[in-house]
C-alpha cells in the first residue's frame, strides 16, 4: 500500500474552511478544544510460520524475522525477560496467549513498533514503514490470525503524558460509542476475556451511560481513580476465576486498557499510555494502518469535543467524524476510503442488555493462557513507553 504524497499540511482552525466539518450532528455546540498531536505504537499479535524454514521453536523464527527486518534497514531486537525496551526500534516478542501449531511450524508472536507520532503532517513519517514490515512478513513468512490474536494500538499526547481532561474525554468516549465500534469488529473479538467489555465491568454496568459518563467526570479525581474505573474486573468472571482471585480487582484486558503506567517509580499520574485492544490481527499493512487510522482519529475527537450523552450513539455519524479527523490530519484519499469502507462494511450495532457482554465461560485453555499473560506480564508497548518517558522526564527537569 504505497502512501500518497501531500505536499502541505494544515492545522484544525485552517483546514476548517477547507475541510468541512460534518453536518451530522454528533458532538454538542460548545467550541472545540485543541486536540494534542499523539505519540502511537501499534502491536501485531500474530500467528506466523517461514516460507524458508521449518522452524520447531518459536526462538529460531524470531530470529529469522529479526534478520529479515534487518536486510531491510530496519532496527529491532528480540524481547526476552529482562530485556531492556527501545522506543525508537522494532521489537518481536513471544506470545503464548496466541495458540502456537508446532507441528505446522507456526508461533504465536507480536511485532511491536516504535513509537510514532499521529497528527496532522505526521503520517508520512510512520506509513512507509509500516508497508515495508507488513511486506517483508509477507515475502518471507506465512501469517495467520486466530481469535486470540489482536492488533492493539498505545496512544499518549504528544507531550508525554495526559492531563485529567483528556483521559476522561477519552474514557466517556470509549464508554459512548462501544457498541458502534463493536460493530466494526468481528464477532469473535466483541465477546472476549482479550478485550472485556468497559461498559459492563462490574463498575459501570449497573449504570446508564448518561450515569457512567456523570461518574468518570464527577467522582474520579485522579487518571489513577479513572483506570480503576474503567478496568474493573470482578472477581466472580471468568477472568477472576481463573486467576484465583477472592475480590474484585483492575486487569489490562478490557477493550481500552487505561492501566499502561509507566514504570518508573514516582513518575506522575498521566504518564501512561492507553491501550485500544479489541481490533483483530492484522495481515497486511491496509489492515494495520486502518486500525492505527481509528485510534488516532478517535482519540483526537475525544480530547476536542465531548458527546451528546443523552443522544443514542451513531455509527454512521461517527464514521462522518472520524474521516474528518483523518482529512485534518493529512492522510490522502486511498486511506480515508478504506476508514469509509470499514464503516460500510459494519453490522448495525446493537444496544440490548446483553449486547457486549463478556463470555460467561472459558475453556481450560484459555484459563492457562490468561495465567501466564500474568505471570509473565511484559506489555511491550508498555515498556517502551516508560523508556519514552524516562528522555520525557529527562527534558522537562532541564527547561525547569
Amino acid at each position: 500500500m504505497t502512501p500518497p504524497r501531500h505536499s502541505h499540511h494544515h492545522h484544525r482552525h485552517h483546514d476548517d474552511n477547507l475541510i468541512h466539518r460534518p453536518s451530522v450532528r454528533l458532538y454538542g455546540d460548545e467550541a472545540p478544544r485543541v486536540a494534542p498531536d499523539f505519540l502511537f505504537c501499534v502491536e501485531l499479535g500474530l500467528l506466523v510460520r517461514s516460507r524458508n524454514i521449518q522452524h520447531t521453536d518459536v526462538s529460531t523464527l524470531m530470529d529469522e524475522v529479526s534478520a529479515r527486518l534487518r536486510d531491510v534497514g530496519l532496527a529491532n531486537h528480540i524481547h526476552y525477560d529482562g530485556t531492556r525496551e527501545s522506543h525508537k526500534d522494532w521489537t518481536l516478542v513471544e506470545d503464548r496467549t496466541i495458540p502456537t501449531q508446532p507441528a505446522d511450524h507456526r508461533f504465536g508472536m507480536r511485532v511491536v513498533s516504535p513509537f510514532f507520532r499521529f497528527g496532522p503532517g505526521h503520517a508520512e513519517t510512520w506509513l512507509p514503514l509500516l508497508d515495508v514490515v507488513m511486506s517483508v512478513l509477507n515475502y518471507d513468512f506465512e501469517l495467520t490470525t486466530h481469535h486470540q490474536c489482536n492488533t492493539s494500538v498505545h496512544v499518549v499526547p504528544s507531550r508525554g503524558y495526559w492531563h485529567l481532561s483528556e483521559a476522561k474525554g477519552l474514557a466517556t468516549s470509549a464508554i459512548y460509542f462501544e457498541r458502534c465500534l463493536d460493530a466494526l469488529m468481528p464477532y469473535y473479538r466483541r465477546r472476549t476475556i482479550w478485550a472485556k467489555s468497559n461498559r459492563h465491568n462490574p463498575y459501570m454496568g449497573k449504570r446508564t451511560v448518561p450515569a457512567c459518563v456523570a461518574a468518570i467526570h464527577g467522582q474520579t479525581t485522579t487518571i489513577r481513580q479513572l483506570a480503576a474505573h474503567m478496568n474493573w474486573c470482578g472477581a466472580d468472571t471468568p477472568t477472576g476465576e481463573a486467576l484465583g482471585q477472592t475480590s474484585d480487582f483492575p486487569h489490562e484486558s478490557f477493550r481500552w486498557n487505561f492501566l499502561a503506567k509507566s514504570l518508573l517509580g514516582g513518575t506522575g499520574d498521566g504518564y501512561r499510555t492507553i491501550e485500544f485492544r479489541q481490533p483483530p490481527g492484522s495481515t497486511d499493512a491496509a489492515e494495520a494502518i486502518k486500525w492505527v487510522m481509528l485510534v488516532g482519529c478517535f482519540a483526537r475527537l475525544s480530547c476536542a469535543f465531548s458527546v451528546r450523552t443523552d443522544d443514542k450513539p451513531s455509527l454512521f455519524a461517527l464514521g462522518k467524524w472520524v474521516r474528518y479527523e483523518a482529512r485534518i490530519c493529512g492522510f490522502g484519499r486511498l486511506y480515508v476510503d478504506e476508514l469509509k469502507r470499514m464503516f460500510e462494511r459494519a453490522d448495525v450495532p446493537q444496544f440490548d442488555f446483553s449486547a457486549g457482554r463478556d463470555p460467561e465461560v472459558i475453556s481450560l485453555e484459555e484459563g492457562a493462557r490468561l495465567r501466564w499473560k500474568e505471570t509473565w506480564n511484559c506489555n511491550v508497548g508498555q515498556r517502551k513507553y516508560t523508556e519514552l518517558s524516562k528522555k520525557t522526564q529527562k527534558l522537562r527537569s532541564q527547561r525547569a
